[in-house]
């Protein structure tokens, strides 16, 4: 058997024994009232814990002393006013169920009748005592009492229809959360809980329960990471963080103050703190026990955590400056001073849980002075007070709007906020309001400073894995290897065709398979016998090669000389030997054509009376060859 299942069964047990044991005071009724059979007193039974994170009864009891003072002068009629009655429930939110039973079977032996309950911080605290309340037919106020239907699974809030909210509900919370959600089109979610404080636990839980029945698409897709920041490192963060990344990009931080900043130097080391991820972290007011989300704490990651927070967006409360009573405020703190010994913080604000303890009391005594004010309504049904108070605008008399919801939670206002680097602080930039006359449900009010400029969308384009840019299971290195060296070979052969078409090009333009030859018109030919007759290379046959003297050129062999564009050359005369030009001979005069050598000394030798070409290929070392008369 679980842990609730035995906290119920004593439950049981010790509710039984206080019907067969004592004696139960009689319910009071309207006409026992009218007739002043009883004097006409309503009580408020005022429960608190003494383990409750929420505050203690030094802290609250002058906040609902005032609510009696304000209800007695400004709400009740003078035929019937209210009193006040406290009792202390033990350690009913953490350790004993029990105990808020026997702290109501103990006022009831000393006499005390209930007419309504107040206070209940726990929700195990107010499930303990919602027995009583349907038994005398009371309300019964927590502030917050949250969480209550996550106490059974298939609890359902219709089955505490006696239970009114005026502090906050985990509801109005999901509410504002899916709200959010989908103004910023965000859909995968990841809650981080911290199971190290029961009221994130709880929290988390109930948050999951309403997104399932209010938003089944949001529900699907919202995954839940479990750690405890008082036990977990950043070390043993990190992988957590890591397999939240394969998720989602949008993260629900509901946890301490030390596990949220733990959980950002997690996400500063892994790098994600670029503006591609968001950190939604839950604050709702100032509270010790959940800490203060603060980037300056002496650590050693203060500068890191600078750089960190700009990722984060901060949830919390928001009231209405215009709403909010300083001299209130004054006569709380001094009430609390003076009549209980607890001091406030000198710029501590009034949270909403102790608001909330004044503002049961002025309801309660609304809906009991209206339903006096009519003559058949019976202001000792609880169910009738509850209805009268549910989906309902109130204005309070220290001048703050309060609305109740269909579901009996208060409907609060909230503010989104971001951290500012330069005042190094958390600043509003967008309003989620409900008590507006407007329609507006959400007020922006500065611009967003993120890290990328834009809040990221709710999935990245390639996926969460990035499975949206891959193919058939190739991981992204062999796929860039797939594509890109493809793509260098291909850009590497255009390449190098292009040169090799572009050089044989350049070859075939230049090239002249005539190279050699020299037309007879160029040539000035004349005798080298010193009366020679100039003449054309048609009079070469007429001119006579025997007897001749020969000068400086006869090394050469040559019996004619002619003049070949101003220079010089020597001629040999081999019609004779009818020499035909052949295939074999351009093959070998091209090479000497194509020969690498820029300048060269060639030798052609006609030899009269022979069969063969001889072709003598030199390198000429001065000039070239047309202008060198060496190397021709």
């Amino acid at each position: 058997m679980d842990r609730r299942a035995i906290l119920h069964f004593e439950f049981f047990l010790l509710f039984l024994h206080s019907i067969t044991t004592f004696d139960i005071p009689v319910r009071r009724s309207v006409q026992d009232v009218a007739n002043g059979i009883v004097p006409p007193v309503l009580t408020v039974c005022f429960v608190i814990e003494d383990d409750s994170y929420f505050g203690n009864y030094g802290r609250l009891a002058a906040a609902v002393d005032l609510g009696i003072e304000h209800a007695n002068a400004f709400v009740m009629p003078n035929t019937t006013k209210l009193q006040v009655a406290y009792q202390s429930s033990g350690t009913s939110c953490t350790r004993t169920l029990y105990s808020a039973v026997l702290a109501m079977l103990d006022m009831m032996d000393k006499g005390t009748t209930c007419d309504m309950y107040l206070g209940t911080t726990c929700a195990f605290t107010t499930a303990a005592l919602y027995g009583f309340a349907v038994k005398y037919s009371a309300p019964i106020f927590g502030n917050p009492s949250s969480g209550i239907s996550a106490i059974q699974p298939d609890s359902l809030l219709s089955d505490f229809r006696l239970l009114t909210q005026p502090a906050f509900g985990y509801s109005d919370c999901a509410d504002f959360l899916i709200q959010l959600a989908e103004r910023l089109n965000y859909s995968s979610l990841v809650i981080f809980r911290d199971d190290s404080y029961s009221f994130f636990t709880t929290f988390a839980d109930q948050i999951l329960r309403f997104f399932r029945e209010k938003r089944p698409s949001i529900y699907q897709t919202t995954y839940t990471s479990a750690f405890r920041s008082k036990r977990y490192s950043v070390s043993m963060i990190k992988p957590l963080l890591s397999a939240a990344n394969a998720r989602s990009r949008v993260f629900l931080l509901f946890a301490h103050a030390t596990g949220v900043r733990n959980i950002m130097i997690a996400a500063h080391q892994l790098g994600y703190i670029s503006g591609d991820h968001v950190f939604f972290v839950l604050q709702l007011y100032e509270l010790e026990y959940w800490g203060q989300v603060d980037a300056t704490v002496g650590d050693g990651f203060d500068d890191a955590m600078k750089e960190a927070y700009s990722s984060v967006l901060l949830l919390s409360f928001h009231e209405i400056a215009e709403q909010y009573d300083h001299q209130f405020e004054a006569t709380i703190k001094t009430n609390a001073r003076n009549r209980y010994g607890y001091s406030f913080n000198p710029l501590e604000t009034l949270d909403p849980v102790l608001l909330g303890h004044y503002d049961s009391v002025m309801l309660y005594a609304t809906a009991v002075a209206t339903m006096m004010a009519e003559n058949n309504a019976n202001f000792t049904n609880g169910y009738e007070i509850a209805s009268r108070l549910n989906n309902r605008t109130f204005q309070g008399v220290r001048g703050s709007t309060i609305i109740i919801g269909e579901d009996g939670q208060r409907d609060k206002n909230y503010k989104i906020q971001f951290y500012d680097s330069k005042t190094e602080e958390f600043v509003p930039y967008l309003l989620y309001l409900q008590n507006t006359i407007s329609n507006e449900l959400f007020r922006i009010i500065r611009p967003l400073k993120w890290p990328s400029g834009q809040l990221p969308p709710n999935e990245p384009l390639c996926g969460f894995r990035n499975d949206n840019c891959r193919q058939e299971g190739l991981s992204s290195s062999t796929l860039a290897i797939a594509v890109v060296i493809p793509l260098l070979v291909l850009s590497g052969l255009s390449i190098g065709a292009g040169l090799v078409f572009y050089k044989m090009w350049k070859i075939r333009m230049n090239f002249n398979p005539n190279w050699w030859k020299v037309l007879s018109d160029e040539l000035s030919v004349k005798d080298n016998r010193p009366n020679g007759v100039e003449g054309s290379k048609r009079t070469l046959r007429s001119q006579s090669s025997a007897g001749t003297q020969r000068t400086d050129y006869s090394s050469y062999v040559c019996e004619l000389f002619a003049t070949y564009k101003g220079t010089l050359v020597g001629l040999v005369d081999v019609s004779e030997q009818k020499k035909a030009v052949t295939k074999e001979l351009l093959a070998e005069l091209t090479l000497v054509g194509l020969s690498s050598f820029e300048v060269r000394k060639i030798t052609l030798r006609l030899l009269a009376g022979l069969s063969f070409l001889n072709v003598e290929v030199n390198e000429c070392f001065d000039g070239d060859l047309l202008r060198n008369f060496v190397c021709r």
